[in-house]
Order: C-alpha cells, then structure tokens, then sequence
C-alpha cells in the first residue's frame, strides 16, 4: 500500500467515525385530561380514552404520560 493510500484510509475512518452518535430518545408527550365530574363517574371515559390511544400507538410510560384531573372532588 502505498503512502497516500494508507493516509486516505486513516483519514476517512477518522472523519466516518465523528459521524456516529447515539440515538436521541423520543419525545414522551404530556396529555392533560380534565373530566367535569367525579373521579368514578369518569372510570369508562378515561379507559376509553386510554384504549383508543393504545389503538393508535401510544404506550403509557413509554410515548406519553396522561395526567387525569376531575373539576370536582368527590
């Protein structure tokens, strides 16, 4: 191997290994969900809720994070 080769070779896996990073993670979005009734009158809602998200991908814990409020204490 010549010695223009042998630098060429040195110097592209120089340059190819600054371009490997690690993966970000991804975004975990935050859903607010704010019920006018009690906490036990809003049970099937947020399971439904929880279900058709579940349909469309989301994971509780690993994509979002949903925050249940009711406007009245019970």
């Amino acid at each position: 191997m010549r010695r223009r080769d042998f630098i060429g070779v040195v110097c592209g896996a120089a340059l190819a290994s600054r371009g490997v990073e690690a993966q970000q993670p991804a975004k975990v979005w935050r859903i607010g969900n704010v019920v006018p009734r009690t906490a036990e009158q809003s049970v099937s809602y947020v399971k439904a809720l929880e279900t058709r998200l579940a349909d469309l991908g989301y994971v509780e814990g690993r994509n979002i994070v949903l925050l249940h409020r009711s406007l009245f204490k019970e």
